[in-house]
C-alpha cells in the first residue's frame, strides 16, 4: 500500500514541475492574450477600446455600415453624428466621412482562440427632417434599428433584430436567427427572417414577407402582397378597401388568415361607378388552416 501511494505522489510531483514552470513563464510573459487563427496559424492580436463621440460631423447623404458584432442604431436628432463605442475589441474597426458617406467598416469572421469581452454600439444622428439617398447597414451578429427616412434603405444581420421604422421606396430587411420588423410606408418593401418572426405595418406600394420557421404578419395596405412561411402561421389584416390588389399568402405547415374590409361602395371604386371590382387571391397550406373575412 504505501508503495502504491509512494507512485502516486512521484507522479503528481512530476506533473506538478512542469506546471509550475509554465505559470511562471506565463506570469513572465503577461495576461493571458487573445489569439486569432489565421491563414498561417495561430497569431496573438491586440485588444482595444474604441471610443468615438462626434457631434458636429458634415452633412452626409449615405451611410454604409458593414460590421461584425456592432449594434447600430440610425436615429433622428439635431445634427450629425456618430457615438462608436467598442470595448475590448479583437477586430478593426474604421470609421470615415469621406464625399458625403458616413462609413463604418468592421474586420469581419475572425476565428478568436480562448475568452474575450466583445460589447459595440454605434449611433448615428441624423437632424429631423432629412432624407437621405441611400441606408446600407450589413452585420454579422447584431441589432439594427433604423428611423430616418432614406430612398432606399437596406438593413441585413445574420444573427439580430433588424427594424426598420421609417419610410424608404424600395426597403430590404432581412435577418438569420432574429426578427425582421417594418412599421412605417413607402414604395416596395421585403422583409424575411430564417428563424424569427417577420411583421410589416403600414402603408406599401407591394410587400414580400417570409419567414423559415415563424410567423408572418402584415398589416395595412398594399396592392400586392406575397406573404410566406414554412413552419409558421400567415395573417394578413387590410385596414383598407381592396380594389384590383394581388394576394399570394403559403405556409407550409401553419394557418392562413386574411382580415379586412369587403369591396368598396361604387362611387368610391376606381374608373366608372360600375366598374368591376377585383381581388386576385392565392392561399395555401400544407398542415393548417385557411382564413379569410372581407367585409362585415
Amino acid at each position: 500500500m504505501n508503495r502504491a501511494w509512494n507512485i502516486v505522489w512521484k507522479i503528481a510531483l512530476g506533473l506538478a514541475i512542469p506546471g509550475i514552470v509554465l505559470v511562471l513563464i506565463g506570469l513572465k510573459l503577461g495576461w493571458p492574450q487573445s489569439v486569432v487563427w489565421g491563414s498561417n496559424g495561430p497569431r496573438v492580436i491586440d485588444t482595444h477600446d474604441v471610443q468615438v463621440s462626434e457631434n458636429n460631423l458634415q452633412p452626409f447623404d449615405k451611410i454604409s455600415v458593414d460590421a461584425a458584432v456592432i449594434d447600430v442604431r440610425i436615429a433622428r436628432g439635431d445634427h450629425y453624428g456618430l457615438t462608436l463605442n467598442a470595448v475590448t475589441t479583437y477586430l478593426d474597426t474604421t470609421w470615415a466621412n469621406q464625399d458625403g458617406t458616413l462609413t463604418i467598416h468592421q474586420t469581419r469572421r475572425l476565428n478568436v482562440m480562448g475568452w474575450y469581452d466583445q460589447t459595440a454600439t454605434a449611433i448615428i444622428t441624423v437632424p429631423d427632417g432629412t432624407v437621405l439617398t441611400s441606408i446600407d447597414v450589413t452585420t454579422a451578429a447584431s441589432t439594427i434599428t433604423c428611423d430616418v427616412p432614406a430612398a432606399t434603405t437596406t438593413l441585413i444581420s445574420s444573427a439580430g433584430d433588424a427594424t426598420l421604422t421609417a419610410t424608404a421606396q424600395k426597403a430590404t430587411v432581412r435577418t438569420g436567427t432574429g426578427d425582421a420588423v417594418v412599421d412605417a410606408a413607402g414604395g416596395t418593401v421585403s422583409a424575411s427572417s430564417s428563424t424569427g418572426d417577420t411583421k410589416v405595418t403600414g402603408k406599401f406600394d407591394s410587400v414580400t414577407a417570409s419567414s423559415d420557421t415563424g410567423n408572418v404578419v402584415v398589416s395595412g395596405s398594399a396592392p400586392q402582397v406575397d406573404a410566406t412561411s414554412s413552419t409558421g402561421d400567415v395573417t394578413i389584416t387590410l385596414d383598407a378597401t381592396w380594389a384590383a390588389t394581388t394576394y399570394l399568402l403559403h405556409t407550409s405547415m401553419g394557418d392562413v388568415r386574411l382580415f379586412g374590409p369587403g369591396a368598396p361602395s361604387s362611387h368610391s371604386r376606381s374608373g366608372t361607378a360600375t366598374g368591376t371590382v377585383q381581388l386576385n387571391l392565392t392561399a395555401s397550406t400544407s398542415i393548417g388552416d385557411i382564413r379569410v373575412t372581407l367585409g362585415g
